[in-house]
């Protein structure tokens, strides 16, 4: 009897062991369910036309979200969207719309909706086209008016700082631009391009597609003038040089080559590293 048991109960717990290990695949099988897809998703890119030369707005319907995990727009100038670039939508909706910018000009390009699921499958609507238009001659007349914003940069110390400020033709030079509240420290202190400060002018190159700022130009407040470098490190520098900025794509964003900010007698009020790019708004 004894040795009956001693086969019996091996063979139990392994039964056991068998069906608890069933059960549980049963379990998993059943939430896995949970975000597998009853039907194909409808998607559909309802609208897409440029906004301008580097812009273009693009909308689509999916019909349903659940269980998506995102939705949005692919971009490319392939045909068969290879390399496409992913525009992810702001929330799961049904309906979706942006802008896209900072595209080239006079090019052709492939907008599909898309679909991530949480199995991760990716689905994607039929591709609609739309042909971004010639970019007009770059000039302080194109720049006028045109606002940059970034955040997160920092300057010299390792402080967190930003810029918000906007471009305008001079009234008489065609080639001469002007940088308001260029200084962002000063534009929150109350020191505004409106009343008569913080502005600085550059000089528009349209062959090389730079504006150069002058060294030396006085901020409007005490003796506060506008001072660069002549590398984008300071410590890599050897002097001081005019402030050179690059205009990429008609505008789309400007770099600031050189190390810069804003001296009075000895001391710097703010101070960058060069190097870094700001879009327009």
């Amino acid at each position: 009897m004894k040795s009956i048991l001693k086969t019996l109960i091996p063979c139990l717990a392994l039964l056991l062991g068998f069906s608890a290990c069933y059960d549980e695949m049963d379990d998993k099988a059943a939430i896995d369910s949970k975000y597998a897809l009853t039907e194909t998703p409808s998607l559909t890119v309802t609208t897409a036309f440029a906004v301008d030369f580097s812009t273009i707005s693009v909308a689509g319907t999916v019909s349903s979200v659940d269980p998506l995990v995102e939705v949005g727009f692919a971009i490319s100038p392939s045909a068969d969207v290879s390399g496409a670039k992913f525009y992810p939508a702001a929330a799961l909706a049904t309906s979706l719309s942006q802008e896209v910018k900072n595209l080239a000009e006079k090019t052709t390009y492939y907008v599909k909706v898309y679909a991530m699921s949480k199995d991760n499958r990716l689905f994607t609507s039929e591709a609609s086209t739309v042909v971004t238009p010639e970019a007009p001659r770059l000039s302080t007349e194109l720049l006028d008016g045109k606002h940059y914003v970034a955040t997160g940069l920092s300057d010299y110390w390792g402080e967190s700082l930003s810029f918000d400020f906007t471009l305008s033709k001079d009234a008489e030079d065609e080639t001469k631009i002007w940088f308001n509240n260029l200084s962002v420290y000063f534009a929150s202190n109350g020191f505004t391009a409106d009343k008569g400060v913080n502005r600085f002018y550059g000089i528009l190159d349209v062959d090389a597609a730079t504006i150069t700022l002058p060294l030396g130009q006085p901020m409007g407040y005490k003796k506060v003038v506008l001072m660069a470098f002549n590398h984008a490190d300071p410590d890599m520098a050897d002097g001081m040089s005019d402030l050179v900025v690059t205009v990429n794509n008609f505008g789309a964003s400007l770099t600031f080559n050189n190390a810069f900010g804003y001296f009075e007698g000895g001391s710097w009020y703010e101070l960058y590293k060069g190097g870094f790019t700001i879009d327009v708004q």
